[in-house]
Formats: C-alpha cells, structure tokens, sequence
C-alpha cells in the first residue's frame, strides 16, 4: 500500500513537469517564426535588451586606504616643527626622530560600484538575416562609484585638516577603486557576461554575433 502511494505520488510530480514541460515549449515556440526570434525596434524589444544589459551588470564592493602627506619644506622647518609637537604625546616620537613630515591625514574609505552598459534608444544596433543576428553594443563601463562618508574610518591624523583635504581624499580613494576595477578586468567580465546573458535569451537557431564599439 505505502509503495502504491509513492508510486502515485511520483507519478503526479512527474505529470506536473511534464505539464510545466510542455507550457514553456509552447510559449519559446510560440515566439519564434519560421526564421526564428523577431527582433523588432518596439518599445517591448528596447526595454528587454536594457534588461538584459541590467542581468550583465557587476557590482563592485571595495575597501581602499588614501593618504596624503604634507612635508616640512626646509631644515629650520622640520626642527621648529618638530619641538611644537612636544605638547602632543602622539607627536613625542616625531620630536626624537626629527620627522620631515608635517601632517598627515590616511582614512579607510569604503565604496561600490557599478560596471555595465548605458544603453540608450539609439546607441546600439541589431541587424539580421535568415542565418545571423549581430548585435552592436557600446563598450562596458564604470557606471557609477559611490562612497559611504558615514563608514568612513580614519587610520591616521596628524595636525589640522579642513573639509577641502578629506574630500581630496575621497577624490583619490574613487580614483583608486576604478584602478581596481581595471585590474580586476570588469569591464571583459561584464561584456561576457552580456554575451552569456543574451545567448541564454534568445534561444535562437541562428549564429549570434556581438560587438562591443
């Protein structure tokens, strides 16, 4: 009795599949014609290639530490310098060592970014014929970096720094998240990405071609 249950029950999870089997043929079939997929300029065909460039695009999530450093100019400078920071225990070991640095400020700046495509209505191109579609897609690119001043972290500070030197310093630290991003190679992974993405898609018979401009 109990292998009969389970025999039915395996018998309905398989009619169940082959049912959700049967509806999505009938519905890729259904948006195929004789030269397989249509691809049209409808505002239908516009919105779905900028969803699938969204499904290419990569977030970047990055730690950085920017530095800047201010020197003492000459010798005189960096002994005056140096014997007014015996007021500040921070600064005693700067006193013994005669430092040449002057100030300095170094934050852990956290950020994100995003790489992919800007697609617009007319900034890309589909030709096609029976045999071959081509897609011409402008290149990948950092679409945007945002730093958190609120998880912004300071490692280290010396002297006085106004508002201008720290956001210097979130100027150097965007800088240095798009130099990740290029060591990283984002902005290949989000082409390839958008290859995989719309080959997945489209599903069609005919060879694909994608250029990147």
């Amino acid at each position: 009795m109990r292998n009969k249950i389970r025999f039915l029950k395996n018998l309905v999870v398989l009619l169940v599949v082959g049912g959700l089997g049967l509806l999505m043929y009938n519905k890729c079939s259904a948006s195929k014609g004789n030269d397989g997929l249509k691809l049209s300029d409808s505002p239908l065909h516009v919105e779905s290639i900028r969803k699938i460039a969204e499904l290419a695009t990569i977030s970047f999530k990055d730690e950085v530490v920017a530095d800047t450093v201010e020197r003492y100019k000459n010798d005189t400078e960096k002994v005056t310098g140096n014997l007014a920071k015996m007021n500040d225990l921070e600064g005693l070991k700067d006193v013994l060592s005669l430092s040449t640095v002057k100030r300095r400020l170094t934050l852990i700046i956290k950020g994100e970014a995003k790489v992919g495509f800007d697609l617009t209505d007319k900034n890309y191109r589909i030709d096609q014929n029976k045999d071959t579609i081509w897609f011409h897609f402008p290149k990948a690119k950092i679409l945007s970096v945002n730093l958190n001043p609120m998880e912004t972290e300071v490692f280290q500070e010396n002297g006085t720094w106004s508002d201008w030197g720290r956001k210097a310093l979130m100027r150097k630290a965007k800088t240095i998240i798009e130099k990740d991003i290029a060591n990283a190679k984002l902005i290949q992974k989000a082409e390839h990405g958008m290859d995989e993405v719309l080959r997945k898609v489209l599903r069609d018979e005919r060879k694909i071609l994608i250029y990147y401009e």
